[in-house]
């Protein structure tokens, strides 16, 4: 066949493959000279002999779908900061209530150290108008300081009569030593991971105690015993254990007033004390436990049996 046949033969295929339905001419490159994807960048019958425009169609559309999803995303940053921005502006509005509730919460602590020291005895009237004055903070304040301390179950709110320190019963004293027992096996059975300076605060507190009954307060004998068992569950080295037992110990300072002689429940239990320390200075575990375990069950019997037979 001549080579004016053979060239017409070629044009006539090249026809059929560019007027194919839904298909790309063979040799087309789009924008940016990437190959077409099947049944991705397909186009109708007829349009393969168009190629450059074919490109740039499909180059204005990627472009156009990369301005819209600009747009989408710096309208969604432009919500997110009119939010976060909205947050902060509520923040800014209660910066007041913070202040105040980091007021309370110091006023919370005083009060709290008050009963944990027998400053404060159950039944104690809180008056907003003369704490107020001595602590030179709003009723505003204090009112939130009484919802901290009624939280941690050391007062009361009595209707039309006010806030008094509360008066704990036999119900109260079983529970409150069943947490103790549990917070200062802890620190009994974490003994041989225990810091030194967690130890020496078990001599430290006995030291203070002993100081006390030598002066004859036996108050502050009770308020060492506190400070001696709370070093026992700090043994654990937790922070947890050691912020629940420094309000456990104000409601047990609440259980001792049921005993009327403060000498009378401290004085035995002194000794005790230093039996358990001594136990736990020498590493004996096991019979650590052991005297803890008799030594809380015995203090919660003395002090139940005083409340029965006082009519608590």
């Amino acid at each position: 066949m001549s080579p004016g046949g053979e060239s017409g033969h070629h044009d006539e295929d090249a026809d059929k493959n560019d007027h194919a339905p839904g298909r790309l001419s063979q040799g087309v490159r789009l924008a940016g000279g990437r190959l077409p994807r099947p049944g991705v960048d397909e186009v109708p019958a007829g349009l393969g002999r168009d190629r450059a425009g074919i490109a740039a169609r499909l180059g204005d559309c990627g472009t156009i779908r990369q301005e819209h999803i600009r747009r989408e995303v710096l309208t969604q940053r432009q919500e997110v900061h009119a939010t976060v921005t909205g947050v902060f502006d509520a923040l800014a509005a209660d910066r007041s209530r913070l202040e105040r509730a980091g007021i309370a919460q110091r006023v919370a602590e005083v009060l709290r150290d008050h009963i944990t020291e027998g400053r404060l005895a159950p039944g104690t009237r809180l008056s907003e108008e003369s704490l107020g004055e001595a602590l030179s903070v709003s009723r505003n304040t204090l009112r939130e300081a009484f919802r901290l301390l009624a939280d941690q179950r050391l007062v009361v709110h009595e209707l039309n009569r006010g806030v008094f320190v509360k008066i704990l019963d036999p119900g109260d004293v079983a529970d409150i030593y069943t947490l103790r027992l549990a917070l200062e096996m802890a620190g009994v059975r974490a003994l041989r991971s225990a810091a030194s300076e967690r130890l020496a605060a078990l001599r430290a507190a006995l030291a203070r105690a002993e100081a006390a009954e030598a002066l004859g307060d036996w108050v502050a004998v009770g308020t060492a015993d506190l400070h001696f068992h709370q070093a026992v569950a700090g043994l654990a080295g937790s922070e947890r254990i050691d912020e629940c037992m420094a309000r456990l110990v104000a409601e047990l300072r609440l259980a001792f007033a049921a005993v009327a002689s403060a000498r009378g429940l401290h004085e035995p239990f002194l000794r005790r004390n230093q039996t358990l320390a001594g136990l736990l200075e020498s590493g004996e575990i096991d019979d650590a436990e052991v005297e803890l375990t008799r030594y809380l069950d015995d203090a919660r019997a003395v002090i139940v049996r005083a409340m029965t037979q006082d009519g608590w």
